[in-house]
């Protein structure tokens, strides 16, 4: 557990020092998300964990929707993680990502 713990706080430390440099959303998925998945036990090179660009398509509303990472276990959908860049105000995106979210009723989470 203290390996966590001492991964998580350096991982914070890495977000404060390179976050300001995350300008565009896909920078900011490399530089500061990735790393934070494979941390949390979800390795972003094993797609049957991590799925970059998941469907999560509400029916009736919007269609092709992509959420940026659904995370996986026992191949059902439990995480979705939509990505913005570091500066970004994440109150503008509410609405994307709680269609994401309510289109998938077996996803616990989304951040």
């Amino acid at each position: 557990m203290q390996t966590f713990i001492e991964r998580i706080k350096k991982h914070a430390e890495h977000v404060a020092n390179a976050g300001g440099h995350c300008a565009t959303e896909e920078t900011t998925k490399q530089a500061l998300i990735l790393p934070l998945l494979d941390i949390l036990g979800f390795s972003p090179f094993d797609p049957t964990r991590v799925k970059a660009e998941y469907g999560a398509d509400f029916p009736g509303v919007k269609s092709t929707e992509r959420v940026d990472y659904a995370l996986f276990c026992h191949g059902i959908p439990v995480m979705f993680i939509e990505a913005k860049a570091y500066a970004e105000k994440l109150s503008n995106h509410s609405a994307q990502l709680s269609r994401y979210f309510n289109a998938t009723p077996e996803v616990a989470v989304a951040a």
